[in-house]
């Protein structure tokens, strides 16, 4: 980078603001002579911060006061949401909750009834899985206020992208029994699109629908296209209509969207009318793309390829340990455990027969996952040291994923463990550890 320009991280420190407060300035053509430079932007030594309006939910945001000495600047989600939304994540959370903690004390209630006790099962399982999406959105919405996510664009078909989603959609929101229909109408198919973060845009408005309308009712997702003012680029217009008749509120998933959007260069109008419903209508531009031929990523799952598996468990949590133990058990396989990284390295490095795989949590004491992965790559024993290793963490950050992956694991999987998931990562580091 030439001695003329400031990265972005380079200008908020010096201007005191944060990182993604600088690439909105970028964006939006507030800072003349900005550029990009590769994924980043890079901005000329000299120029001068415009003036700082800032407005959040209708309120003005005064920029912080430098002169406030021993005061770390907030960056947190705490200082980028207001109370209402704070609140209504509050809200969200206590009502699963209060799901869990009932329908546990009812199981205790009637524990030899067989019915009762898988009906309240299901409920408790639901309302685990939604606390975890609160949670994964909630550290998403943080890394898009710190200026930690960036666009991976890549060439596919947008039509197939959006076939899979309303697959996966109508089976999540016949759950509640509501109904859920489309129309796709795409000149372009294939375009430039990041296709996880369209994946979370689309799942978190349709989820946001279906926690209005509660149960029975109808949600019709359509996308088509519209002339775009830009040459060799498609602007696709993706709307979501719901029949919510409820007082609207916005939880976590509406800010997370907006970010979403707005880092990938679009909008997004909401409007909602009591009795009547939302509509949420989103505009995105994508770079027109060559037709490709699609690889196929997914491999045919074959549960039953952990039937008697011989695996070590590496996990520093003792209550995390013996859940993880008692799932992969039920899965068929016979589980070894270990405390640490150090414990698990001797028990790799000493075990006569080597371990079908290893499941290896990242964050541990001592020695952690990532350099005990790093020692099993280097034993002398090449059979040993090619044991498949198979990461878990209870972080979603892409940066522990690529940091385990570059120290020598097969896989990666994210806590909690689910059966279907471990299938595919040890299927896949199986085969990849065969071919070595």
């Amino acid at each position: 980078m030439s001695e003329e320009y400031l990265s972005v991280k380079q200008v908020a420190e010096r201007w005191n603001v944060t990182v993604r407060r600088v690439q909105m300035m970028c964006t939006s053509g507030q800072l003349p002579g900005a550029k990009k430079n590769g994924q980043s932007w890079v901005i000329p030594a000299d120029a001068e911060r415009p003036m700082d309006n800032r407005i959040v939910n209708g309120q003005y945001i005064k920029p912080r006061d430098k002169s406030a000495k021993g005061k770390k600047p907030d960056t947190t989600i705490g200082h980028i949401a207001d109370y209402q939304l704070l609140y209504a994540i509050s809200r969200d959370i206590r009502t699963e909750l209060n799901a869990i903690i009932g329908y546990a004390d009812l199981l205790q209630d009637h524990p030899n009834e067989a019915g009762l006790v898988r009906s309240y099962a299901d409920v408790i399982e639901v309302s685990g899985k939604n606390i975890l999406k609160i949670t994964n959105n909630l550290v998403l919405l943080n890394r898009l206020q710190n200026g930690e996510e960036i666009v991976k664009n890549e060439a596919g078909n947008v039509r197939e992208a959006a076939d899979t989603f309303i697959e996966q959609a109508k089976l999540y929101a016949a759950g509640y029994d509501i109904a859920l229909r489309e129309e796709i109408s795409i000149q372009h198919e294939y375009l430039e699109f990041d296709s996880e973060k369209m994946h979370r845009i689309c799942q978190n408005l349709v989820e946001h629908s279906v926690r209005h309308i509660g149960s029975k009712g109808n949600i019709r997702i359509f996308a088509d296209e519209i002339d775009s003012e830009r040459e060799g680029y498609a602007k696709i217009r993706y709307v979501f209509e719901d029949d919510a008749t409820g007082t609207y509120a916005e939880g976590i998933e509406i800010p997370v969207v907006k970010l979403l959007v707005e880092l990938m260069g679009g909008n997004i109008r909401i409007e909602h009318r009591t009795g009547m419903g939302t509509r949420m209508t989103v505009l995105l531009e994508h770079k027109i793309a060559e037709e490709v031929t699609q690889v196929k990523r997914s491999i045919d799952l074959n549960e039953n390829i952990l039937s008697g598996l011989r695996v070590l468990l590496v996990e520093d949590n003792e209550l995390s340990r013996t859940i993880e133990t008692d799932i992969l058990t039920d899965a068929g396989m016979e589980v070894d455990t270990a405390e640490d990284g150090i414990i698990a390295v001797a028990k790799v490095r000493m075990e006569g027969t080597p371990y079908d795989c290893v499941f290896m949590d990242i964050q541990m004491p001592n020695v952690d996952g990532v350099a005990a992965t790093r020692i099993i790559r280097d034993l002398k024993d090449k059979e040993k040291a090619n044991t498949p290793i198979i990461a878990m963490t209870a972080n979603v950050f892409e940066k522990d994923r690529d940091m385990i992956l570059s120290a020598g694991a097969d896989g990666f999987i994210e806590k909690p463990l689910e059966t279907e998931r471990i299938v595919q990562q040890v299927q896949r580091a199986l085969k990849k550890r065969s071919e070595k």
